[in-house]
């Protein structure tokens, strides 16, 4: 892996493994010692050195005003990738504060070099925001439990942990407006669930705060309201176990609307079979993406490869602002996505001669 690494250009961006697991989601006073404010410090020290390739968070490129501790974006040709570190910040309580949102909000609006004739936006978030939905009363109860479970920081990582749910609406809004108002596709990248996956987020339905109303859009933007995520993670650690799987599949929603209306969902992984006790909804492999240019405005082919996982790639296609999104209907989120066949290229491992342990 380091082989790669070392040969391929990337925007990088932390996560709690850079730091120490499930780093922010923990007491206040757990978070706030000195031994681990000191771990923090170090970590922070060697991913500006060893990722970022800068001595000071200042000198990260944004293309306008400074967004929020580490984030970062960059304009390649009609693309735009918009770094977002949702782990600086984080606390048990909130991902980031009121002056980070501002400033996330700020830099959409006033960036006008960097988004100007620009026609997709690629926003890389972590973790999803697109992803299951556990029980709440099983939630709280694990948290009720004396002492420290297991997955109670897991469980609090994610956007659809209740206490979550605020800043997953959030974000949500933010991008959909940004879409609407620069019309520029917005496309969500995301890993850290140790699986592939696809999600789509609907606001066509979204209620205006005032009349509790389906909010009036122009037509021509419509199509822009709809957001995919685009999940790939692993491609060192491998994928949960089965009876892991097992609970994700029986035990877990993966449909949800937030107060305003909007849905999400995620969608059944294109050329994954419903069969086995696995959920067709993830690649239970390791695995990497990759995003291919279709020739069309701003259109892409996202693609996972996944290890040992035969000849059927799972594909599906991101269209750019001007394009209906692909099977517009069937991505809707109480609709299952189409499966679309592909012949699979090598893994990453074999393709890249480097052994994986």
């Amino acid at each position: 892996m380091s082989s790669v690494l070392a040969a391929t250009p990337g925007v990088m961006m932390w996560d709690d493994h850079d730091i120490f697991d499930g780093f922010g989601s923990y007491s206040s006073e757990f978070q706030q010692c000195s031994i681990i404010r000191g771990l923090f410090s170090a970590a922070s020290n060697a991913f500006m050195k060893f990722q970022l390739c800068i001595e000071e968070p200042h000198e990260l490129v944004c293309g306008g005003p400074k967004l929020p501790d580490f984030s970062h974006a960059i304009r390649l040709g009609k693309a735009v990738f918009i770094a977002l570190d949702f782990r600086s910040s984080r606390s048990a309580d909130l991902l980031w504060t009121d002056l980070n949102w501002k400033a996330f909000e700020r830099h959409l609006i006033e960036s006008k070099t960097l988004f100007t004739g620009a026609a997709h936006c690629f926003a890389v978030v972590p973790v999803p925001p697109i992803f299951l939905n556990f029980p709440d009363l099983a939630v709280k109860l694990l948290h009720a439990l004396p002492g420290h479970a297991e997955p109670e920081d897991d469980c609090r990582d994610q956007w659809t942990h209740f206490k979550r749910r605020k800043e997953q609406e959030l974000l949500f809004k933010t991008l959909v407006s940004f879409a609407v108002q620069h019309h520029v596709r917005v496309t969500i990248l995301s890993g850290d669930s140790h699986t592939g996956s696809c999600g789509i987020l609907d606001a066509r339905q979204t209620k205006t705060e005032k009349s509790n109303r389906v909010a009036s859009v122009d037509p021509a933007c419509v199509n822009l309201m709809l957001i995919h995520q685009l999940t790939s993670s692993a491609v060192v650690s491998p994928c949960p176990k089965l009876k892991n799987s097992i609970f994700f599949h029986n035990f877990t929603t993966h449909q949800g609307k937030t107060t305003s209306g909007m849905q999400y969902s995620l969608l059944q992984m294109p050329g994954i079979p419903k069969a086995g006790s696995r959920s067709p909804l993830f690649l239970w492999h390791r695995n990497f993406l990759s995003l291919c240019p279709t020739g069309m405005c701003a259109s892409y082919i996202a693609r996972w490869y996944g290890e040992d996982v035969g000849e059927d790639a799972c594909k599906k296609e991101i269209m750019g602002p001007s394009n209906e999104i692909l099977a517009h209907e069937e991505s809707r989120p109480d609709v299952e996505a189409r499966g679309l066949p592909a012949k699979m290229a090598k893994c990453l491992y074999h393709a890249c001669s480097c052994s994986v342990q």
